[in-house]
């Protein structure tokens, strides 16, 4: 391998921009060679903007080129499986977008077809990364709550409250808010307590039909509110919501956090961006005393505690991890087994939220049959 890891990068949306090329426009163990997307003047703006040579507007021939290490996979949902199951097969190194794919079964192909390539391969779960989320992990980790018997955890936005048409609540492109963001909690949940799930009780739900977008009319309109209980292997209980329609006008995203242990408890409320940003970290211990927590300074390296992105432009974390993995020969984390477990997840929540009861994770009946 030359001494950057020789990058292709495929999707020009928005978030491509924003936690992609950005974030690698100055980071020495990165060379971006290439761009492909189908909007070609968007194309050809962000490839003037961070100087990429290679534009295509197919992603196959962007994955044809012999001057690639690896590619980054950033398109929708329903384009996952193809697209990177295509990279594999050249024998690229693959970062895919989360979800990893839309259903189990899909993204237990890609995770088998990545591990028989032999290739590194990672799904950008993001919030893994947060400072704030790696010192909860560290505290749980260090037994400050002693064993833990609950967990809540809520994610709140607002961007689909428009009522137009966005893929991600698209029923045949995507799983709504619960792949979109819950499969985000559903990740944040193993990777805390270090434990797996073992059973989910859903209950989906639409509050903003799209029923009637201009060429999508009659086409039924995708959960945009879940909320999730569950059971983890060890016995302790957890709890995820989400939602993208949430009236607030300033709050773009919204995180809570609720543990529950034998020794304590922890609360985290943490709004991004807007003129109500803030972060409010604090412990409950036995007999009542509430004690407010700030991250520790190390925990943020070089990121400005009051940007919640900058993080991912200062430290080798996100798709900067991934290609600093490379490099080096780590296997990268989160890997696509943390994707299919997430999407194990999904998918039996999805089935008990239409058989309204209990489903065992991974077996696909209701628990207890």
């Amino acid at each position: 391998m030359a001494d950057r890891v020789r990058l292709g990068v495929i999707g020009t949306s928005g978030w491509a921009e924003l936690l992609y090329l950005n974030t690698l426009r100055d980071y020495d163990d990165v060379e971006l060679v290439a761009l492909a997307g189908r909007n070609e003047a968007r194309l050809a703006e962000l490839a003037e903007r961070f100087a990429i040579k290679g534009i295509h507007r197919d992603y196959r021939e962007l994955i044809a080129r012999d001057d690639l290490d690896a590619v980054a996979v950033v398109v929708p949902d329903d384009l996952h499986k193809e697209v990177t199951l295509a990279v594999i097969e050249r024998g690229l190194h693959v970062l895919c977008e989360k979800p990893l794919a839309n259903s189990a079964a899909d993204a237990r192909q890609m995770l088998d077809a990545a591990q028989r390539a032999g290739v590194s391969h990672m799904v950008l779960f993001t919030w893994r990364w947060q400072p704030h989320f790696q010192y909860v992990k560290a505290l749980i980790e260090a037994g400050t709550f002693g064993r833990i018997y609950r967990t809540h955890l809520s994610f709140i936005t607002n961007f689909a409250h428009d009522g137009k048409y966005q893929w991600r609540l698209d029923p045949a492109r995507a799983n709504g808010v619960l792949g979109d963001l819950g499969s985000h909690l559903f990740d944040l949940a193993r990777w805390l307590t270090g434990e797996e799930i073992a059973s989910v009780s859903a209950d989906l739900g639409t509050a903003v039909s799209r029923r009637a977008i201009a060429g999508h009319e009659g086409r039924p309109s995708n959960n945009d509110f879940a909320h999730v209980t569950f059971r983890y292997t060890g016995g302790a209980q957890g709890i995820v919501d989400v939602t993208n329609v949430s009236h607030d006008s300033d709050r773009i995203v919204q995180h809570l956090l609720r543990v529950e242990g034998e020794n304590g408890a922890l609360e985290l409320d943490h709004v991004l961006f807007g003129s109500g940003a803030k972060l409010s970290l604090k412990s409950f211990r036995p007999g009542g005393e509430t004690v407010p927590l700030e991250v520790p300074a190390e925990f943020y390296g070089a990121a400005n505690p009051a940007d919640a992105l900058s993080v991912y432009n200062t430290t080798p974390i996100g798709v900067r991890g991934f290609v600093s993995a490379i490099r080096a020969g780590r296997r990268p984390a989160p890997d696509f087994e943390d994707g299919w477990r997430a999407q194990q997840l999904v998918d039996a929540a999805l089935l008990s939220n239409a058989e309204r009861g209990w489903v065992e994770v991974g077996v696909g009946r209701p628990a207890g049959r």
